[in-house]
């Protein structure tokens, strides 16, 4: 079970709600054409990567690398603007600040770092686990 290297390098490439529950990231995430960019380009790999997979038999883990940064993105950005729409406000770092912040923000830092690492994890189990998706 979990022989693909590449699968280890999955947890190092799915640390980015970590860093997108940080505003700053995720104000770059959310507005930066270049993000945007990559997310299309890497949408497009992952989508090759499946068809590799399934022509000549590459493992699959690599197209799942690829489609999990863009769900990461994805969630980040969407997470921020709903932030701002809300709130009407971007947030507030709220790791390791101890000092009483409202409410919205600690969720916002929650629901960005949970979603994104829950989501990921669970995708690459059920593909690497013995009788997940092949």
């Amino acid at each position: 079970m979990f022989q693909d290297p590449v699968f280890y390098g999955a947890f190092l490439l799915v640390a980015l709600p970590g860093f997108g529950s940080n505003p700053s990231v995720a104000r770059y995430l959310a507005r930066s054409q270049k993000i945007r960019n990559l997310k299309v380009i890497f949408g497009a790999l992952g989508i090759v990567g499946f068809l590799l997979n399934r022509a000549i038999g590459l493992s699959v883990n690599y197209a799942l690398l690829l489609f999990i940064l863009v769900y990461q993105a994805s969630l980040v950005r969407f997470l921020y603007l709903r932030f701002i729409e809300k709130n009407g406000r971007e947030p507030v770092d709220a790791a390791f600040n101890f000092s009483p912040l409202p409410l919205q923000d600690r969720v916002f830092a929650f629901q960005v770092v949970f979603l994104g690492y829950l989501i990921a994890a669970g995708v690459l189990l059920w593909f690497n686990l013995p009788g997940g998706a092949t």
